[in-house]
């Protein structure tokens, strides 16, 4: 989302490194996952655990996408829709001149996966589900990303009207804030590519600008469909609670980014960490993907250092002496928050049933984040984190144990 008065350093999305096990093969940087929304700097005693219980039988939703080596350039920036067996989805992608058709139909794909495992629900909020844009941008390749930019801006006021999203205002100056490449909205104000975010308000732009970051290909396949899970959760999360008359401050209360003890200050545990497991797990269970990758991720999520330099995650996390929903975006917090916080959220599921997560989603403009947990959940979240900072005490094995049943 952007604020209309606020400076356009403050829209930039907050980069975070993201290594993901390919089958065996290298590892790459995945595209950024950018705290919601990104102008803000898109997630102890307590009483045993409780019973393990499996999750509920899963039917998979089947995805037909293949990883692919064929490279199909165009020849100009591209604007077109997206059509799915989810109709009441309104979306379009916008692509970059560098990026391969290939690649741009795997990201319309798993769009139309993403809508049918979390917006094919009787109780969807469709006139706040959309529309949605999506930005399909070249990593390596500035120059189109930029040329994007003024594509995006222009379809914003010849087609919507729209002069009012920030970065595409006529009358604002990027480089009086420090921006010296485009309007830095595909592009960092340091002239790279920008990463994977959520970075527009439907209560404020009228849309949810998805921005997707290309991966290589073909051997990094997976970071286009678990990248497109997860930020479109973000925008399934948002849906859910969102009118035309909220305060951002509203917003963030009800999606539970100001459950810290300081309640001005967004924390990222739950947001991100419902998005993460979620995009992880969806994507394992698709037929042809790795089966396997949601444990992998999970196990490189607590027991390595993902990146930070400080040792193990969840070492780092169980020696703060602070609570998870206490973590901040950005910083040191920033690796332990997410990934940690994709923990908790496996953790819980695995008491209650995958489905009272949606059921939490339903309810929640109507009760609030409290509320809503109580009820959805059996009682209050920090009684459940708590618990779940027992639960991470045990042996390896034993916490790897609730990922059996995925």
């Amino acid at each position: 989302m952007k604020l209309k008065s606020i400076p356009l350093l403050l829209l930039l999305p907050v980069l975070m490194l993201v290594m993901v096990c390919c089958g065996g093969g290298t590892a790459e940087p995945l595209a950024t996952y950018t705290p919601y929304p990104t102008y803000t700097p898109v997630i102890a005693t307590a009483t045993p655990f409780p019973t393990y219980t499996p999750y509920p039988t899963y039917t998979p939703v089947i995805a037909t996408a293949t990883p692919t080596a064929t490279v199909t350039p165009l020849t100009k920036a591209n604007i077109s829709g997206i059509s799915c067996d989810v109709e009441q989805l309104d979306a379009t992608i916008f692509a970059a001149s560098t990026v391969p058709v290939e690649e741009i139909n795997l990201t319309k794909e798993w769009v139309c996966l993403s809508a049918k495992l979390y917006f094919d629900k009787p109780n969807t909020n469709w006139e706040m589900a959309g529309p949605i844009y999506v930005a399909s941008i070249d990593r390596n390749n500035v120059d189109s990303a930029i040329e994007l930019e003024k594509v995006f801006c222009k379809h914003l006021r010849e087609t919507l009207n729209n002069d009012n999203y920030y970065p595409c205002d006529p009358n604002v100056d990027p480089s009086r804030h420090g921006c010296n490449y485009g309007i830095c909205l595909f592009v960092t104000s340091e002239g790279t590519v920008a990463g994977s975010s959520i970075s527009s308000s439907r209560t404020r732009d009228g849309f949810y600008l998805f921005i997707s970051r290309s991966h290589k290909m073909p051997q990094h396949h997976d970071g286009y469909k678990t990248t497109t899970l997860h930020e479109m959760f973000h925008i399934f999360q948002i849906a859910s609670v969102v009118d035309n008359a909220q305060t951002d401050d509203e917003l963030s209360t009800l999606l539970g980014r100001r459950t810290g003890d300081n309640k001005d200050i967004n924390v990222p545990w739950w947001m991100e960490g419902t998005a993460v497991y979620i995009a992880n797990l969806e994507y394992s269970r698709q037929p042809g993907e790795i089966r396997d990758f949601v444990i992998q991720e999970m196990t490189r999520g607590l027991w390595s250092d993902y990146g930070t330099g400080k040792g193990n995650l969840i070492d780092q996390y169980l020696n703060s002496g602070r609570k998870l929903y206490n973590f901040q975006y950005g910083g040191s917090d920033h690796q332990v928050a997410y990934r940690v916080g994709s923990w908790f959220v496996a953790y819980l599921l695995n008491q209650v049933g995958e489905e009272k997560l949606y059921e939490f989603y339903e309810r929640l403009s109507e009760n609030g984040f409290e509320k809503s947990f109580d009820i959805s959940f059996g009682k209050s979240y920090k009684d459940h984190v708590d618990d779940f900072d027992i639960f991470l005490t045990n042996d390896k094995v034993d916490i790897l144990s609730i990922l059996s049943g995925n």
